[in-house]
C-alpha cells in the first residue's frame, strides 16, 4: 500500500486533511517535542466545543502499537484538557492496547490500518 511510502510527516498531513474533510478544524503540532500529539482537532459550533488530540503512527503492519502509547496519549489528553484522544496507525494494535481502549472508550479512539483504509476510500 502506498501509505507506507509516505514520510511520517506526510502521513500526519494526510490524517489532518481527512479530519478537516470530516468537519474538524485541525492544527498540526511542531515536529519536535510534540508530547505524543501530532494534531489538535477542534469541533466548534453553537452547541459545543470539542478538542481531540490525535497521534499518528505510520508503522509497518507487523509493528503493532502497544498499550504504553495508548496510555501516554490518554495522559496527554488529561493534562491538556482534551475531550478525547485518537491514535491512527497504518499498523494494528496489540491485545492489551485494545483492552485499555475498551476501559476508556469514551476518552480514546483507536483507528488501525483497516479503519484508515476505509477513511481513504471515502476521502478519495
Amino acid at each position: 500500500h502506498r501509505v507506507y511510502d509516505l514520510t511520517p510527516r506526510k502521513f500526519e498531513e494526510l490524517v489532518a486533511d481527512i479530519l478537516r474533510d470530516l468537519g474538524f478544524d485541525v492544527e498540526l503540532t511542531q515536529m519536535t517535542r510534540d508530547n505524543g500529539v501530532d494534531i489538535y482537532a477542534y469541533m466548534r459550533n453553537a452547541v459545543t466545543s470539542f478538542l481531540m488530540f490525535v497521534e499518528c503512527k505510520q508503522w509497518k503492519p507487523q509493528h503493532k502499537v502497544g498499550i504504553g502509547i495508548v496510555q501516554r496519549l490518554h495522559g496527554a489528553c488529561k493534562a491538556g484538557n482534551a475531550n478525547q484522544g485518537m491514535l491512527v496507525t497504518t499498523s494494528f494494535f496489540t491485545g492489551p492496547a485494545l483492552a485499555e481502549q475498551r476501559r476508556i472508550e469514551n476518552e480514546m479512539k483507536l483507528r488501525d490500518f483497516d479503519a484508515f483504509r476505509a477513511w481513504l476510500q471515502r476521502y478519495r
